[in-house]
């Protein structure tokens, strides 16, 4: 109850202020053209066959067509559902730890820091990235009905644990981010199984044999789902013949500094500077900081009651090592996978979204770090106090770093919409037409403005109500030839050909320019953008551009 309390209040801050961005475009653009609007004619949209409507990640799929269904372009019902996931993933995380009997210290704090993470804050403001949430709780349902099958006996253990491998398979045909974390099921199982078998003088020979048959039914389904997903991407690559790296080791050394780097310095023992330095980039609103205010206070108190009524001694010098380490290792395996899928990585640009598995490995370090640090240097009699206090600040500080984000991206919102509303009053286009906006910062931090044609078209089409029409983003990357312009996006190039219907619109100067030949292109990016990035900070896509 505390768990989800904390992250419901620490979403009233900013979830009224996001909007839609980038990816989102792409598809409500898509959705908004469709010919018939019905539950059935959505997605039909999608594409003629089964293949193109379901894709890589159906989960995802089926979830924006429904919810785009229910509430259309209304920013705000998105995002209120997000956060209630998100809340169900720090109450099932919790759950599947106390079913483990570990330490209560580890049961509370880890899903406590885990919840305000802005390790993957992404997931917390971009509908494209909201299958993140929905894979992560689906995979600790699954745990947890995995955990609850072992004690429970007959047809109840056998359906428990059908509704579990169903979980797993469902939350990998969401998002790929549990990949790491499935290696970990097997250890956690055969922890629980022989727990119970020294407690409770289960027959161990039968609960093994249970285990297995239920770990080999997990492996062949879920080999079923990872194969079919394969199949439906060419995205993966072999560690061989990986862009990042020509060898498996340097694939693994990459992702160790990684590691370290993510956990023990940048959000580690360099979160209050970054909480700062965002602080300084994006600032705080009022009820920013009384919620976390709030937060520090609440997370004190409760802490400092909880631990003293479960008692506090459980967790001493090794087993807040065994965290770190544990943690780290946690981290490490499951962020490897993403190296091979050719994703980027970043702290705090939209690239972070597949960090939200991994980062429970985070909350396992910064919750033994804390136990560590004050087990070596403060007095017994205070360590309680001072393990409260410790938890509580990291807890602030990663809510400053998340309202800072998520300043960015409302920010980002505001500057979006006034683009579109701009260029919908003074730029009349024909049906069919194609224009190139220039002029504006394309990122406000790690948040996308509007970036390239995915976000620019789709959000245009609704404006125009026109899904002929086309949109594309001055960058850097542009390219001026002799018969057309070229852009790329993700490595995906386009070119639009010179002619009476290619525009391009500079909103900051709100003039319109008929693009007809190579001539006119060049005129005016000498004259008007020669570095073709209107003096911005330097920013691409997945990253965003610096926070400074």
């Amino acid at each position: 109850m505390f768990l989800g309390a904390i992250l419901l209040v620490s979403g009233l801050s900013y979830v009224s202020k996001l909007g839609f961005y980038a990816d989102d475009w792409a598809f409500l653009g898509g959705r908004h053209g469709a010919k018939d609007h019905s539950l059935v004619g959505l997605f039909k949209s999608l594409g003629p066959t089964v293949q193109n409507i379901l894709d890589v990640r159906p989960g995802q799929t089926i979830y924006q067509v429904l919810t785009y269904y229910c509430f259309g372009l209304h920013p705000l019902p998105y995002h209120v559902s997000n956060t209630l996931v998100l809340a169900l993933v720090a109450v099932f995380f919790y759950m599947s730890l106390r079913e483990l009997r570990l330490p209560h210290y580890v049961v509370l704090v880890v899903p406590l820091i885990y919840e305000l993470l802005p390790h993957y804050a992404t997931d917390r403001f971009w509908l494209a990235a909201h299958q993140a949430a929905l894979s992560q709780a689906l995979f600790f349902f699954g745990l947890y009905t995995a955990l609850i099958a072992l004690r429970c006996g007959g047809v109840t253990s056998i359906f428990l644990k059908i509704v579990s491998v169903l979980s797993f398979g469902v939350a990998l045909l969401f998002y790929e981010v549990i990949l790491g974390l499935l290696p970990l099921l097997v250890l956690l199982i055969g922890y629980a199984i022989y727990g119970r078998s020294r407690r409770d003088g289960i027959k161990q020979l039968r609960s093994i044999g249970a285990a297995f048959a239920y770990v080999a039914v997990a492996v062949v389904f879920l080999g079923a789902v990872l194969h079919y997903k394969m199949r439906m991407t060419d995205r993966v690559v072999s560690p061989l013949h990986s862009p990042l790296s020509m060898h498996i080791g340097e694939v693994a050394w990459t992702a160790a500094k990684l590691t370290i780097k993510f956990n023990l310095l940048h959000y580690g023992i360099g979160l209050p500077r970054v909480a700062f330095e965002l602080y300084r980039f994006s600032g705080l609103d009022v009820l920013s900081v009384i919620t976390a205010i709030v937060i520090l206070v609440s997370v004190v108190v409760y802490l400092n009651w909880s631990l003293r009524e479960c008692g506090d001694a459980q967790v001493g010098t090794n087993g807040a090592l065994f965290l770190i380490v544990a943690g780290l290792s946690l981290f490490l395996i499951d962020y490897v996978p993403f190296f091979l899928l050719k994703s980027d990585f970043s702290y705090d640009g939209d690239s972070n979204r597949v960090t939200i598995a991994a980062a429970i490995g985070a909350a396992c370090v910064l919750a033994g770090g804390v136990k560590l640090l004050v087990i070596t240097i403060v007095r017994t009699r205070f360590q309680l106090v001072a393990v409260c206090g410790a938890v509580a600040a990291i807890c602030a500080l990663n809510f400053i770093c998340i309202a800072c984000f998520a300043n960015c991206w409302a920010r980002a919102y505001v500057q979006q919409r006034g683009i579109v509303t701009e260029v919908r009053a003074n730029l009349y286009l024909p049906p069919g037409s194609t224009v190139l906006l220039d002029g504006f910062c394309r990122y406000v931090g790690p948040a996308p403005v509007l970036q390239n044609s995915h976000d620019a078209t789709g959000a245009l089409q609704i404006a125009y109500n026109d899904d002929a029409l086309q949109a594309d983003v001055v960058s850097p990357d542009l390219e001026i030839e002799n018969g057309t312009i070229r852009t790329e996006a993700f490595g995906i190039e386009r070119k639009y050909v010179y002619g009476d219907k290619l525009w391009l619109y500079d909103v900051k100067r709100m003039i319109a320019i008929q693009l007809v030949n190579s001539q006119v292109t060049t005129d005016y990016f000498e004259r008007i953008n020669p570095d073709k990035n209107s003096g911005c900070p330097p920013g691409r896509e997945g990253i965003g551009s610096p926070i400074k």
